[in-house]
């Protein structure tokens, strides 16, 4: 199997934004692709370009809203275009995210635009339930 690897921020780097490393299997990329998923392809560009950069990445997010996923992590980001094909570059759509899914073993499973809102309680806890915010760290109140 070969790997395609991304550089992103470690949620668990503490006094400054330290880097590891996640992974997807290119052929799962390119069976996407060949199936028609064209913006699927596309969109995959968005993954490194928001996980590496602190301007971009809004938050990573500890579990999923499903059973056996609580260790996984969701990296939540807003890239500069959505581009759903080759040479096509299109503003964010107002009100959507970029999300990345990644499970334990630092694979990448699944990346999508969603329509979200972080600031949103009630939507946050109907999508992560117990999750938690992990990156950027909480700052600390004395």
């Amino acid at each position: 199997m070969k790997k395609l690897e991304f550089s992103v921020i470690d949620p668990e780097s503490v006094a400054e934004i330290q880097h590891r490393t996640l992974w997807i299997d290119e052929e799962n990329v390119l069976e996407s692709e060949k199936a028609g998923h064209h913006g699927r392809f596309y969109q995959l560009r968005h993954v490194p370009e928001i996980a590496d950069d602190p301007n971009k990445l809004k938050c990573i997010v500890k579990g999923w809203n499903r059973c056996g996923y609580h260790e996984c992590q969701v990296y939540v980001g807003l890239p500069e275009t959505n581009t759903p094909a080759e040479g096509i570059a299109l503003p964010p759509k107002k009100g959507e995210l970029f999300f990345f899914y990644v499970t334990s073993r630092h694979k990448v499973y699944d990346w999508r635009w969603e329509k979200f809102d972080l600031d949103d309680e009630d939507q946050f806890k109907f999508k992560f339930g117990d999750g938690e915010i992990i990156w950027p760290k909480p700052k600390k109140t004395s």
